[in-house]
């Protein structure tokens, strides 16, 4: 429900500012395992009409996938 709440005020100032659509700054839901973490976003982005992304950070060297690797690294790549 903090979720919700949260989003819809974001929306509710983009519109007052004069803005269209759904805006949102970046957004991580935190919280235990199997919560509906997962679920609400990938329904959220589906209301929306966007492409999903999921990284699983429990996994690895999360950072990495993330924001990439540095230039002079011998495997550099850019992050998700």
């Amino acid at each position: 429900r903090e979720v919700s709440t949260w989003i819809m005020h974001q929306m509710l100032q983009h519109v007052a500012s004069g803005g269209r659509g759904l805006t949102l700054p970046p957004v991580i839901l935190v919280g235990p395992p199997g919560i509906g973490k997962s679920h609400y976003a990938r329904k959220l982005a589906e209301l929306a009409g966007l492409p999903v992304r999921m990284i699983d950070v429990g996994a690895g060297s999360a950072g990495f996938r993330i924001s990439g690797t540095e230039k002079g690294w011998a495997t550099a790549q850019s992050g998700l």
